[in-house]
Parts: structure tokens; C-alpha cells; sequence
């Protein structure tokens, strides 16, 4: 396991922990936003880097962040 595999394992829990915070909250969009994001971290640690597993990390690492910025942006401007 490399240095940035266990730094994406770290920025996953804490992204659950305030996913949890954020369920407390009743903030559920919010928390929905940080699901995607400790998802995609934790996914992006543990996908094989090999060439045949390339398009599932373009889409682990592009496209679940948007995702989750578009609900953050979405809650910000209508929550």
C-alpha cells in the first residue's frame, strides 16, 4: 500500500465521521454529499492500478467528486 493509499484511507473515515455528523444534523443532502466523497476515496484506494482498471478510476476520481460538489453546491444555494 502506497503513502497516497493511506492518506486516501484517513481522508475516508474522516469524510464518514462527518457524514455520520451530518445525519445527526438531519442535514441528509449534505450527508448524501459526503458518502459520495469518503466512497470514492476509500474505492480509489483499493481499485487495482492496473490498465484494464483505468476507466473505473477516471470515474471514481472525476466523476463521483462532481457529483458530490454539484449536492453541495445545491444544498448550500437551496438547503
Amino acid at each position: 500500500m502506497s503513502r497516497n493509499d493511506k492518506f486516501s484511507i484517513l481522508a475516508g473515515c474522516i469524510f464518514l465521521i462527518i457524514f455520520i455528523y451530518a445525519l445527526y444534523i438531519k442535514s441528509y443532502l449534505y450527508a448524501l454529499g459526503w458518502l459520495i466523497l469518503s466512497a470514492a476515496l476509500l474505492l480509489e484506494a483499493y481499485t487495482p492500478r492496473e490498465a484494464g482498471n483505468r476507466e473505473i478510476l477516471i470515474i471514481i476520481n472525476v466523476a463521483l467528486p462532481f457529483i458530490a460538489l454539484g449536492i453541495f453546491i445545491y444544498t448550500w444555494i437551496y438547503g
